[in-house]
C-alpha cells in the first residue's frame, strides 16, 4: 500500500519544483545510477556494513534527484525490494521547522491513510532505509550535549533535535541512514555522526549527458547535433556535468532551434548559451525583441541578483523582491519562464542555479551603475572585479560572464535587446581599471591570473587581451587541469612585459600515458609555456613552487632555459620534485651564463644530484653568483663537495645552506674553504644548522683570514654566550671585514654583553647586528647602546626584539638615538 502511494503520488509533488520538462528522464533511474546505488550501502570487500552513508556533492550535482529517484524505483521494486520494508524520505528543510513533532508523526504524514501500521514499521529498524536530504541545512544544529537527543519513535521534540537524533543514531540505532549534503559542511556533519561512509555525486556522466538531450528534445536528429555542439566546446560540456545547468544549456539550444537560429552560436561560449536563455525568456514567443515591460522585468531580475551575489542570499522574501522591483504581478511571470524558482514551504524565490544569478549579477554591472542600488551592500565595479580574480576561484563564472557580455557579437545582442550603446563604454572601463589595479602592491598576491586568462578567453579578443596583459609585469601561476594548460598556452604569449613568473604544476603529468590524446595536448600546452622562459626579452626571475616534474616535462623545461633567448637571472625551485634524473636540471646552468641566482628550497638532494650540482658550478660557462640549498636534507658528504666549490668557483659570492643539518663538523669544511686564498664568497647563511660554540671557533679564524667575506648569518643555533666570545675576538682583528652578522635566537644573555661592546667599539667595519629573540635585559642592553654611542663604532642598524625594550630601555635607547642620528634601532 504504501509503495503504490508513493509511486503514484509523489512524483506529482516533487514535480512542483521541477524544471527538467521531461519526467521520464526525472523519474527514472539510469543504468550508471543503478549501478552505483547498488554499491553505496553495501558491504565492503572486508565484510564491513556501514549504516549511515553521506552523498556530497555541490548544489545543484543531482543528489535531491537521485534520492527521489532510489525511492521511486524501491517503489516499484527495482532497488533494494529484498534489503529494505520502508523507505522514508525527509528534507531538512522541511522538517527542522516543525516547532514538535516526533518520527512516527514524520512517517505517518506520508502514509496513503490514517492507521498506520507503526509497531510494524519499526519492529524490525535494520530494514528501514532514511533518505535524509539538505543535510546543509542542519549546519550549526548537530552540536549540543547527548541529553537533549531523543531516543524513542513516539517522542515529541523540536524538528532539529529530531533529525540530530536520528543523525547521531540515537533514534533507530540500527536503521541505514543515506544523507545528501554540500561539500562546505561536510566536516562540521561528519563529527555528529557514528562512523559514517562518504561517497562524491559527481553528476551527469557523458552517457547521461546524451540520454539527458535525446529526452529533452523530440527530435532525435536535433538532440544529437545540439549534443555533438556542445560535446566540441569543453566549459560547456564540463558544465553539463551538473543536471540544472545540462536543463539550461539544452533549452538554450532547442528554444534558438525552434526559433530557427543557428545554435552553433548559441553554444559558442558559456556567456552566448546564457544569452540565449535569458533573451528568449524575456522575449515574447514570435516576437523579434522585448517588450519594454520585458526589458524593466530583466532589469529588475539583475538588480536582485547583484544583492544575492554581495548578501551571498540565494532565497529571497517578497520584501527583497520588490525592493528590487519585481512585485506580486511579475513573479508569475518570472516562474513560469523557470528563471526564478519558488521554495515551498517558506514562499521564498532563488534562481534555479548560482550560475544563473552570478550571470544576472555581469548583466547588472552593464546596465546599471552600482551606486544606484537600493541595498548599500552591492559594491563598485572595482571591487567586483578583484572578487572576481581571487584566487580561490569561486567567482569564476561571474568573471566568464563580465568579460564574456563585451565580446563583439555578445555586445551587439545586448545593444539590440535594450536598445542602448552601453556595452562599448563599460569595455573601455574595464580595460581602465585592469590597468589601474596592475599598479597596485597588494594586488598580485591574492589575484589567479588563470581566472584571468580564462575571462580574456571568454571576451574572445586577442587586441584586448594584448592591452590588459601588457599591464602585468608579474604572474603567479597554479596549472589545476588541463584547461589550466590551455589557457596559460594561449595568453601567457601576450604577456610582453613579463619580468617574474611563478608557477606550480603540481601532479599533472604524473602516471599519464604519453600515447594518449590528452595526455599529448598537454604536452603540447606545456612546450608553448616553457618557450616564454626563451622568448619573452624582460623575463628575469621564475619561481617553481609545489610542482612535480617527470622527465618529459623536465627536458622540455630545461631545453628553453638553455635556449640563447632565454634571459632569466634567477631561477628558484621550492617544494620541487623531479621523478627522473637531473642531469637535464643541472647541464642548464653550464649553457646559460645569465643565470647568476639559484635558490633550492625544500628539495631532497641526493650524493649524486650534489655531484652533479658541483660539475655544473665548476663549469667555466656557469655563471651562478648566488646558491641557495635550504631545507635540502643534505648528507654529510654534501659539505665537502660544497666546500670544494667554494675554493674553485671564484664566482660564487653568496651562500645559504639553511636548515641542513650541517653542524660543527660540515661547518669545519666550509670554514676550511673561506680560509682558502681562492675562495670569494662574500655571504654565508647558516641559521638553523645545529651548530654549538665549539664550530665558532673555526669560523673565528675564517672570518680572520677571509678577504671578502662581508655578511655571516648564524641564527637560531645554540652557540651561546661561548660561542658570541669566540666570534667577537675575531671581529675586532684588522683582517677581518665582516658588516652583518646575525645573532638572532641563539640563546644568548646578557653575559655577552660585555663581549659584544668590546667587538663594537673595535671593529671598523660592523654595521648590522641582529641580536633579536635573546634574552637580554636593561643591564646588558645599556652596556650595549654605551657601546654604539663610542666615536669609534661603526654600527648603524641594531636590530632587538621589540618585547625586550621596557620603558626604562626605551627612554635609554631613545637618547642614544638623539645623540646619534645615523643609528637605527630596529625591534622587530
Amino acid at each position: 500500500m504504501y509503495q503504490d502511494h508513493v509511486r503514484s503520488t509523489f512524483p506529482h509533488v516533487w514535480s512542483r519544483d521541477s524544471l527538467f520538462r521531461s519526467h521520464e528522464f526525472e523519474w527514472k533511474l539510469t543504468q550508471e545510477e543503478r549501478e552505483t546505488l547498488k554499491f553505496v550501502l553495501a558491504p565492503t570487500d572486508t565484510g564491513r556494513q556501514f549504516h549511515t552513508v553521506v552523498l556530497q556533492g555541490s548544489r545543484g550535482i543531482g543528489k535531491t534527484a537521485l534520492l527521489r529517484k532510489l525511492m521511486l524505483a524501491w517503489s516499484d521494486g527495482s532497488i533494494y525490494q529484498d534489503r529494505f520494508s520502508y523507505v522514508f524520505y525527509l528534507c531538512c528543510r522541511e522538517v527542522r521547522q516543525l516547532a514538535s513533532t516526533s518520527l512516527a508523526s514524520l512517517i505517518s504524514r506520508d502514509w496513503p491513510h490514517h492507521s498506520t501500521p507503526l509497531a510494524d514499521v519499526v519492529s524490525q529498524p535494520e530494514r528501514l532505509l532514511f533518505l535524509v536530504d539538505n543535510v546543509e541545512e542542519m549546519s550549526g544544529d548537530m552540536a549540543g550535549p547527548p541529553s537533549d537527543l531523543c531516543s524513542h519513535w513516539l517522542e515529541p521534540r523540536p524538528g532539529k533535535v529530531l533529525l540530530r537524533s536520528l543523525l547521531a543514531k540515537s533514534l533507530l540505532p540500527a536503521a541505514f541512514l543515506l544523507l545528501a549534503v554540500t561539500p562546505q559542511c561536510r566536516g562540521e556533519l561528519l563529527s555528529g555522526l557514528q562512523d559514517p561512509s562518504v561517497k562524491t555525486v559527481l553528476g551527469f556522466s557523458r552517457n547521461s549527458k546524451k540520454l539527458y538531450f535525446g529526452s529533452l528534445f523530440s527530435n532525435k536528429r536535433r538532440a544529437l547535433e545540439a549534443f555533438q555542439l556542445v560535446n566540441r566546446n569543453d566549459r560547456l560540456f564540463s558544465m553539463c556535468q551538473n543536471p540544472i545547468l545540462c536543463w539550461l544549456v539544452g533549452t538554450s539550444m532547442k528554444q534558438d532551434m525552434d526559433r530557427g537560429r543557428d545554435v552553433a552560436l548559441t553554444c559558442q561560449s558559456v556567456t552566448s548559451t546564457f544569452i540565449s536563455f535569458i533573451f528568449n525568456a524575456f522575449t515574447p514567443n514570435g516576437a523579434a525583441y522585448p517588450t519594454q515591460q520585458s526589458q524593466e522585468q530583466l532589469k529588475n531580475l539583475c538588480s536582485l541578483a547583484a544583492e544575492g551575489t554581495w548578501t551571498h542570499i540565494q532565497f529571497f522574501n517578497q520584501e527583497v523582491l520588490g525592493r528590487n522591483g519585481i512585485g506580486d504581478t511579475a513573479i508569475p511571470t518570472l516562474l513560469d519562464t523557470k528563471v526564478l524558482r519558488c521554495r515551498a514551504p517558506e514562499n521564498l524565490y532563488g534562481f534555479p542555479h548560482k550560475a544563473l544569478l552570478q550571470f544576472c549579477t555581469a548583466l547588472f554591472y552593464l546596465l546599471q551603475h552600482p551606486s544606484a542600488h537600493p541595498n548599500p551592500a552591492v559594491q563598485c565595479t572595482r571591487t567586483l572585479l578583484l572578487t572576481v580574480l581571487n584566487r580561490n576561484r569561486s567567482s569564476i563564472l561571474l568573471g566568464l560572464f563580465l568579460f564574456g557580455l563585451l565580446n563583439e557579437r555578445e555586445r551587439q545582442k545586448l545593444d539590440a535587446f535594450f536598445g542602448s550603446n552601453l556595452s562599448r563604454q563599460r569595455k573601455e572601463e574595464l580595460e581602465q581599471l585592469l590597468q589601474n589595479i596592475s599598479g597596485c602592491a597588494d594586488f598580485h598576491p591574492q589575484v589567479d591570473f588563470l581566472v584571468l586568462f580564462y575571462c580574456l578567453s571568454e571576451i574572445q579578443d586577442d587586441v584586448f587581451a594584448g592591452q590588459v596583459m601588457a599591464c602585468f609585469q608579474e604572474l603567479n601561476l597554479t596549472f589545476l587541469s588541463s584547461s589550466d594548460l590551455g589557457m596559460a598556452a594561449s595568453y601567457l604569449k601576450h604577456c610582453y612585459n613579463l619580468r617574474k613568473l611563478c608557477f606550480s604544476i603540481q601532479a599533472l603529468f604524473r602516471g599519464e600515458d604519453p600515447r594518449t590524446y590528452r595526455t599529448r595536448q598537454n604536452f603540447l600546452y606545456w612546450s608553448q609555456i616553457c618557450s616564454v622562459l626563451a622568448s619573452s626579452e624582460h623575463l628575469q626571475e621564475l619561481q617553481v613552487v609545489d610542482s612535480s616534474f617527470t622527465e618529459p616535462t623536465l627536458v622540455i623545461f630545461c631545453h628553453q632555459l638553455r635556449q640563447p633567448g632565454c634571459r632569466l637571472q634567477k631561477l628558484m625551485m621550492n617544494k620541487v620534485t623531479m621523478t627522473c634524473e637531473k642531469l637535464a636540471f643541472f647541464e642548464v646552468f653550464t649553457h646559460n651564463p645569465g643565470l647568476k641566482y639559484l635558490r633550492l628550497n625544500r628539495m631532497a638532494l641526493s650524493w649524486d644530484d650534489m655531484k652533479l650540482l658541483r660539475e655544473a658550478l665548476n663549469h667555466p660557462m656557469c655563471g651562478v653568483e648566488g646558491l641557495l640549498l635550504t631545507s635540502c636534507h643534505l648528507s654529510e658528504a654534501a659539505w665537502e663537495l660544497l666546500a670544494q666549490v667554494l675554493i674553485s668557483n671564484c664566482r660564487l659570492l653568496y651562500l645559504d645552506v639553511s636548515i641542513n643539518i650541517l653542524g660543527d663538523a660540515g661547518l669545519k669544511q666550509f670554514c676550511d674553504a673561506l680560509r682558502h686564498p681562492s675562495c670569494r664568497l662574500r655571504s654565508l647563511r647558516v641559521f638553523e644548522c645545529l651548530i654549538t660554540a665549539a664550530g665558532c671557533g673555526d669560523l673565528a679564524q675564517a672570518l680572520v683570514s677571509s678577504q671578502d667575506l662581508r655578511c655571516l648569518q648564524i641564527g637560531s643555533n645554540a652557540i651561546g654566550d661561548a660561542g658570541v666570545k669566540l666570534l667577537c675576538e675575531a671581529l675586532v682583528q684588522p683582517s677581518c671585514h665582516l658588516e652583518t652578522l646575525g645573532l638572532q635566537i641563539c640563546g644568548l644573555s646578557s653575559a655577552c654583553c660585555e663581549d659584544l661592546a668590546y667587538a663594537l667599539t673595535g671593529s671598523r667595519t660592523l654595521q648590522d647586528l641582529d641580536l633579536s629573540c635573546n634574552a637580554l635585559d636593561h643591564n646588558g642592553l645599556a652596556v650595549l647602546l654605551a657601546a654604539v654611542s663610542h666615536p669609534g663604532c661603526a654600527l648603524k642598524v641594531l636590530r632587538l626584539k621589540h618585547m625586550e625594550l621596557g620603558e626604562e630601555t626605551q627612554a635609554l635607547l631613545t637618547a642614544v638615538q638623539e645623540r646619534n642620528p645615523y643609528l637605527r634601532v630596529i625591534s622587530q
